[in-house]
């Protein structure tokens, strides 16, 4: 029987959280905060077909998690359900309310300007809306694109509009679900510096789904490999920050998990 907590409401948006020491921004988180999130023995079937399965896991304060996997091992599942968008799982699931989620896709809707995309569905009035996200968008570069339409973005200022919306609530838990997958190598990379700085800056904790070993590596504290919809190993990231990619380390342990995920070491972060 599923037995679903979600602490906290949808408001107005809390006075933006301080920026934490700069140690925080550079350093593996060294000890676990208070979880904003935890499944216990969590299961999702559709059909005959378990995804999820007997699933447990603690997020906490401030902490990056990283879920890589092969495709069809049920990582988006497992946003879903602690998102509160998949309302079908079996088990005991304590999620904050304040939660926000980026997809692959930015789904902005393309008759709104930048700043309604950004505040679609608050319910504050016109002008503190665009203020809001004005303010939002200045975090990510995209000042100057306040009353543009979604046709003239490319496709990473996109993905820092919708960032900007996922932030709008000031989460305690950002959910992100391949949100890198569709950009361009360099724009990639960009969009890996810029959300380990809002990470950083707004003190909340994240959850990455990634078919990118490396990106995995380079951003969380903690890399989970999810196999057939259960969580097969946990590994912390003791490395401080900014990590480099030509790191021994990092490419050691990079090697190891493209062997649990039954890829060589020259089979490519994006052949999972």
């Amino acid at each position: 029987m599923s037995a679903v907590a979600r602490a906290g409401h949808y408001g107005a948006p809390a006075a933006p959280a301080p920026r934490p020491p700069k140690e925080a921004a550079t350093a593996a988180t060294a000890a676990p905060g208070m979880p904003v999130a935890r499944l216990r023995g969590v299961s999702r079937r559709f059909g005959r077909h378990d995804v999820l399965h007997a699933l447990d896991l603690d997020i906490h304060e401030g902490e990056f998690l990283a879920l890589i996997g092969k495709s069809g091992s049920g990582k988006s599942t497992l946003l879903r359900v602690l998102s509160g968008l998949d309302n079908g799982a079996q088990g005991q699931i304590e999620a904050d309310a304040h939660t926000g989620y980026v997809f692959q896709d930015a789904r902005l809707v393309p008759w709104r300007r930048v700043w309604e995309n950004v505040t679609l569905g608050h319910g504050a009035s016109r002008a503190t809306r665009r203020a809001l996200a004005a303010a939002l968008l200045r975090e990510v570069g995209l000042e100057d694109r306040l009353d543009a339409y979604p046709a003239a973005l490319s496709g990473g200022q996109a993905q820092r509009c919708a960032l900007c919306r996922a932030l709008l609530r000031r989460p305690r838990l950002l959910l992100l679900d391949e949100p890198f997958g569709a950009l361009d190598a360099l724009t990639r990379m960009q969009m890996q510096a810029l959300v380990a700085r809002l990470w950083a800056d707004h003190g909340m904790a994240a959850l990455l789904v990634t078919h990118d070993v490396e990106e995995a590596l380079l951003l969380a504290d903690r890399v989970l490999v999810l196999d057939q919809g259960r969580i097969a190993s946990r590994h912390d990231i003791a490395m401080a920050r900014p990590r480099n990619r030509t790191d021994p380390a990092l490419q050691a342990l990079r090697e190891r998990l493209l062997g649990e995920l039954g890829l060589g070491a020259n089979g490519g972060p994006r052949a999972i």
